[in-house]
Order: structure tokens, then C-alpha cells, then sequence
């Protein structure tokens, strides 16, 4: 995080989701150049890929010794991932491949991403984090609506069970009350732990990927080339309004 003369600015993450292994340490690499705060190693997409486990851990190794910025490990779940599920994902991305790539690939990174939705691995998953002294973000996402207020504070809840440093909230608006009311409950629960990130997606939400910071956001998404989400803004455009933001 980073301070400006009033607020602190939310870190921002760049996913990495280039399924060649060359190009996946290309984009690491001009990322981190660029200015982002994290990558997100998308180990879900490389998986699907068909990019074996050893040749990602690999990949790992070369990035922790060749970027100075965080490294955030997803493996995400076929059921918040937004794709269309078939049989081929699901077997792809069991619970127990989910779990393997988790336990071989944290030692490498420095935050680990896992859904609240993962009863089966979560436990486990952040029982290891915690031991080597890693950073959790314990995430929720949903493409359809934005839960009331009741219900993202009891994703709050269980997220500060599992020991979550940050609970994070993507969920899609159906309105512009829907992306304020996500961001006011953001800044009401600002100064408590686990600390919050929130997205409100698609080009609906765009401005919660841009002033999220303003209410206590703890990070934000960015693209580094091109959108890997509807509403995100470029890692560029990010950079440049923060930098204003240092000289006013």
C-alpha cells in the first residue's frame, strides 16, 4: 500500500492469465516494470491449459527471483471462476488437484487466494499459508447480484474465521446504488480484520475498481495489454491517476 496525503492507495493487482509458459514470465516481468503492486498467478487457467504442475512450479521459481513485486497464487474454483462449466473443467480442477497445486506453489509467493466456497481444501490450504508466514485473501464472487449488507457482512465473518488478512467481495451490480452501497460498506468496515478489497464488476462498477481506495479497498485489478475482466481499467491509466494524486 501506498500513501498519499490523505488516503492509502490500493494495491494493484495485474492477473497473469497468458496460458504459454514463455509469455506468462514475459507479462510477469513487464508488469512489475510497469508499476503493478502484485501479479496474480492464475494457476486455474494454466491448468486447463494443460501446463503440468512441475512446469508451473518452475514458472514460480523464475518469477520470485526475478520480480521484487508480490506474487499472488489463484487457483480458482470452477464455480466462481465465471466460466461455463462442463465435465472436462470439473476433473481439471477437482478439489484435490485445487489442493495439490496450492501446497506445492505457496512457498514461492506471497499471497494466496482462496474462495470461501472451497469447504473441502480451505482449511488446509490456509493452515499452510499461515505456517510460512504468507498473506491470505479469502475471496467471494458473484456474477449474478450484490448480496444485501447482511449477507456480505457474514462473508466478513467467516472470512475472519479462517484467518483471512483480507476478505474479498466481486460482485455484480444491477445498478450505480448497487456500487455505492458495495463501497459505504467497504468504508463502514474499513478498520476492522481481516481489512477488505472490493470489486464491483462489469462497466457498471468501473468506478470501484478506480476510487475503491477512497473507501478502504485493499486492492484493486488492473490489465496490463488487455481486459481480463468487463470493467477494468489499465495498469497505465491506474499508475497515472495515482501519480497525480502524489502531487496534489
Amino acid at each position: 500500500m501506498k500513501i498519499t496525503n490523505k488516503y492509502i492507495l490500493s494495491s494493484i493487482v495485474v492477473p497473469i492469465e497468458f496460458t504459454v509458459p514463455s509469455k506468462i514470465i514475459v507479462a510477469v516481468k513487464a508488469a512489475a516494470h510497469a508499476g503493478a503492486d502484485i501479479v496474480e498467478l492464475r494457476v486455474d487457467k494454466y491448468l486447463l491449459a494443460g501446463i503440468s504442475l512441475d512446469k508451473i512450479c518452475a514458472i514460480a521459481v523464475e518469477i520470485k527471483h526475478s520480480v521484487k513485486c508480490g506474487v499472488l497464487l489463484t487457483v480458482r474454483s470452477p464455480k466462481e471462476n465465471g466460466m461455463r462449466r462442463t465435465a472436462v473443467v470439473d476433473k481439471k480442477l477437482s478439489d484435490n488437484i485445487r489442493k495439490k497445486a496450492y501446497l506445492m506453489l505457496i512457498k514461492y509467493v506471497d499471497f494466496v487466494d482462496i474462495e470461501l466456497s472451497s469447504n473441502k481444501i480451505i482449511r488446509e490450504v490456509i493452515s499452510r499459508v499461515k505456517k510460512l508466514n504468507k498473506k491470505v485473501v479469502v475471496s467471494y464472487h458473484n456474477f449474478s447480484g450484490t448480496p444485501s449488507n447482511t449477507a456480505l457482512s457474514r462473508f466478513l465473518v467467516r472470512g475472519k474465521k479462517f484467518n483471512a488478512d483480507i476478505v474479498k467481495l466481486a460482485v455484480v451490480p444491477k445498478n450505480q446504488h448497487d456500487v455505492w452501497r458495495l463501497l459505504n460498506f467497504c468504508r463502514a468496515n474499513n478498520n476492522t480484520k481481516p481489512r477488505l478489497a472490493v470489486v464491483s464488476m462489469t462497466s457498471l462498477g468501473t468506478i470501484s475498481r478506480i476510487l475503491g481506495f477512497i473507501y478502504g479497498s485493499q486492492l484493486t485489478y488492473a490489465y496490463l495489454k488487455s481486459q481480463n475482466a468487463s470493467g477494468q481499467v489499465s495498469l497505465k491509466s491506474l499508475k497515472c491517476f495515482y501519480n497525480r494524486l502524489h502531487s496534489i
